[in-house]
């Protein structure tokens, strides 16, 4: 009887100590629930609200030259990255190199290069900033896929996908975060830390393409690649 009676006791102080750990739970969400919500600023950029059709569109009207393009999704990515971390290593002084050639062609009357002209018109991303996942190889850039022992890899030639972008005339600017190894789904890793929701920083982007989706929801990027279980993904804005 007496060590019914001890049981009993035993019973009711874990239930004591399971209630309360319900209770910190409880208020722990509610906490949570109501925090602060902080969030990256819309841009107010009207270059950075087009599509990406539209921008390559007016690039080859020369509405709009391909280095304001190009400047434009740069700065947005030096206001809105200190804040995510999404874009790991870029590419920028290349990137404004390329297109200010493509400029230089568009506008030029020499009769020489009325050929290029022609080929560069041809291209469907002209002038169009892209970004790409840090796990895929882009010539002179880190490609490590988050993984320690591989920090100091740098890509000796573009991945064939990233070569497509670039016949299709777009111009890669920056490389994004990705899970370890992309095998996880929360965009942190040991090399470069842990990329934020731009929508609430105090939340993930969930992943392994997580830098991606970070950049292009904040209006860094217009459209990327990103890979999911071994597939390669184009996202766009």
């Amino acid at each position: 009887m007496k060590i019914f009676q001890l049981f009993l006791q035993f019973f009711s102080v874990c239930l004591r100590i399971i209630g309360s750990l319900g209770f910190l739970w409880e208020f722990s969400s509610f906490l949570q629930r109501n925090r602060q919500h902080s969030a990256v600023r819309k841009t107010t950029d009207p270059v950075l609200k087009l599509t990406a059709v539209n921008l390559a569109r007016n690039i080859k009207k020369r509405i709009v030259t391909a280095e304001v393009v190009v400047r434009s999704y740069i700065n947005r990515i030096h206001e809105v990255n200190p804040i995510l971390n999404a874009t790991v290593s870029d590419r920028f002084v290349e990137a404004l190199e390329e297109a200010k050639e493509i400029d230089r062609i568009l506008d030029s009357n020499d009769n020489s290069l009325v050929g290029e002209k022609s080929s560069l018109l041809q291209k469907p991303l002209l002038g169009v900033p892209t970004t790409v996942k840090e796990s895929i190889a882009c010539k002179g850039l880190p490609n490590s896929c988050g993984l320690v022992d591989r920090r100091d890899e740098i890509a000796k030639q573009n991945a064939r996908v990233v070569e497509n972008l670039k016949e299709a005339g777009a111009i890669t600017i920056a490389v994004t975060n990705c899970s370890e190894l992309c095998l996880w789904w929360e965009t942190v890793n040991n090399v470069y830390g842990r990329t934020k929701n731009p929508y609430d920083t105090s939340r993930i982007v969930g992943g392994s393409s997580g830098g991606e989706g970070a950049i292009i929801a904040s209006a860094g990027s217009i459209c990327g690649i990103g890979s999911d279980l071994g597939k390669i993904l184009f996202l766009v804005k």
